[in-house]
């Protein structure tokens, strides 16, 4: 069986960036907490 006509029309950048965003969010995200932690622990 030939799939090509099928696989050929997905593009799946979009979903890798998409993927690549989020995942780019969560990590910021996480480093900031880990940052407003220390500096709570500093104050302290």
């Amino acid at each position: 069986m030939d799939y090509t006509t099928i696989t050929g029309s997905i593009d799946f950048t979009t979903a890798l960036a998409a993927i690549g965003a989020v995942a780019a969010a969560l990590g910021a995200l996480y480093i900031g907490m880990k940052g407003a932690k220390a500096v709570l622990g500093f104050l302290k």
